[in-house]
Formats: structure tokens, sequence, C-alpha cells
């Protein structure tokens, strides 16, 4: 036997006319109108503003494309200032030499160049052309030239290894002068004593014969 359950049916109510559903639906509507744009601020804020982590990692990597250019002009830096300390340490170390030597220099210093970073020239190496050769016959004079090759090599602060074979040879040529006038005086004192042997032998042969005259008068 079938038992069939039959319930009333009531007119449903007009959407319209129903205040509570028009009051959920109005309030639901506000909701999203309020609640919408704070759903999409976080993405928006998200584009627009850069993470703690972002921005270090940009530092350092801002940083790192940068090390290489402030290496580069630090080493420029410092090549310039090794340049110049260079250039005025050559130039003060020829003049020493050109003024010491005075008459004895060959023309005027001669420099070698190193161009730098800045496109400027500078002295790197540098010489003085002096004469070091004997005076011919005059010993004397070779030995004051020498005195004054030997000060002028030595001039500068710091003579180099070529300032101190110059005044090596110029210390030779010296002590050569020094044995050529010893030789002269030498020489000319044995030319002196020659000359009264010879005057002394002179007055005593004239003596004899004047002795020879009185015996034979």
């Amino acid at each position: 036997m079938q038992i069939h359950t039959f319930l009333p049916s009531f007119p449903t109510p007009p959407t319209l006319n129903n205040p509570l559903q028009t009051s959920a639906t109005q309030s639901q509507s506000s909701i999203r109108a309020v609640t919408k744009p704070n759903q999409t601020e976080p993405a928006q804020n998200q584009t627009q503003r850069t993470s703690p982590a972002q921005s270090i990692s940009s530092a350092v990597e801002n940083e790192t494309s940068d090390k290489p250019e402030r290496i580069e002009n630090q080493a420029k830096k410092q090549e310039l200032e090794h340049l110049r300390a260079r250039d005025r340490e050559v130039r003060t170390h020829e003049a020493a030499h050109k003024a010491a030597a005075g008459s004895f220099a060959q023309g005027g210093p001669v420099y070698q160049y190193q161009t730098g970073p800045d496109g400027k020239r500078y002295a790197v190496g540098g010489e003085v052309n002096i004469d070091t050769s004997k005076i011919p016959n005059d010993p004397e004079a070779t030995l004051q030239k020498a005195q004054t090759i030997r000060r002028a090599a030595n001039a500068p602060a710091q003579p180099s290894s070529q300032d101190r074979r110059v005044a090596a040879q110029a210390s030779q040529l010296e002590t050569e002068a020094r044995q050529e006038i010893a030789q002269q005086r030498q020489d000319s004192e044995g030319s002196r004593n020659k000359l009264a042997a010879n005057f002394n032998n002179e007055s005593n042969t004239s003596n004899a014969a004047g002795n020879l005259l009185d015996i034979f008068a």
C-alpha cells in the first residue's frame, strides 16, 4: 500500500515585497562595493612597491656593477700620482747634474717620457751628457775638471748606479791627473838639479883653468 503525503502549498510571496531579502541583497551589494577595492589593493601595492629583499638585491647589483668602474678610476688615479711624483723626481735629479757640471755639461737634460691616463707626457727617465775627457798637456786643469765631474755625478740626493759609475771614472781621472802633476814636478826638479850640477861643473872647470894659468904664468 502506498502512502502519499500531501503538503499544503502556500503562495510564494513576491521578491520585491520581501523586506528581508531586499535588505540582504542591498547589504551584500554594499559590502562588495566596499570590499572590492580592498581585495585588489594588495595586488596593486605589490606591483608598485618593492619588498626589502628586492631593494637589497637591487642595491647589491648596482654596487657590483659599479665596482669595476671604481677600481679602474682608482687605478688611473694612482698611476697619475705615481707619474707626477716620478716626473718631479727626474727633473730635480737632472737639474742637480746640470747645475754642478757647469760648462762641462753638453747641452741640457734629455728626458724619456711616458703618456699618462690623462693624455699628458711625464718624464720617467733622463740624462745629462758630461765631457769626461782629459785636457791635453794640462794635468792641473784635468784635475779640476775631474773634481767638478765627480761633484756633478754625486749632486742628486739619490745618485743612480750610472751616476756612481761616472763618479768612479772621475775619481780615476783625478788620480791620473795627480800622478801626471807629480811626475811633472819630479821632472822639473830633476831638470833644475841637472842644471845646477852642470853649472857647478862649469864653475869648477873655470877655477881649474885659472889655477893652471897661475901656474904657468
